[in-house]
């Protein structure tokens, strides 16, 4: 299945998807999450051939992540199938209901 991917391996391919190209360090500070825990959600997608590992022009030490074309289109499927649920789950609300909800948690994030 092509959606065969962990919530934080979701995670980590959207924010890569959103940021592109990044180190380690800074996937780690955007997932909020242990360096360690980082390369564990890495190798996961890059054994599924989602992303692929680089290294940094700048800084020999440092390893860049990015999407791979396979994993810019599982990223594009995720965002659909959260898309679809949403709708599914909150298409009974109201629109004024929905425009509430939207803005409280636009306020909590």
């Amino acid at each position: 299945d092509r959606l065969d991917v962990t919530p934080g391996q979701a995670r980590a391919l959207g924010v890569l998807t959103r940021h592109g190209l990044m180190r380690l360090s800074e996937l780690s500070e955007h997932l909020r999450i242990a360096p360690r825990s980082t390369t564990e959600v890495v190798d996961g997608l890059e054994g599924a051939g989602l992303v692929e590992r680089r290294p940094d022009p700048h800084d020999r030490r440092a390893t860049l992540v990015a999407v791979t074309e396979r994993g810019a289109g599982v990223a594009t499927e995720i965002r659909a199938a959260r898309r679809a649920a949403a709708a599914t789950f909150f298409g009974t609300l109201e629109p004024a209901d929905r425009a509430h909800l939207t803005r409280i948690l636009r306020a909590l994030s």
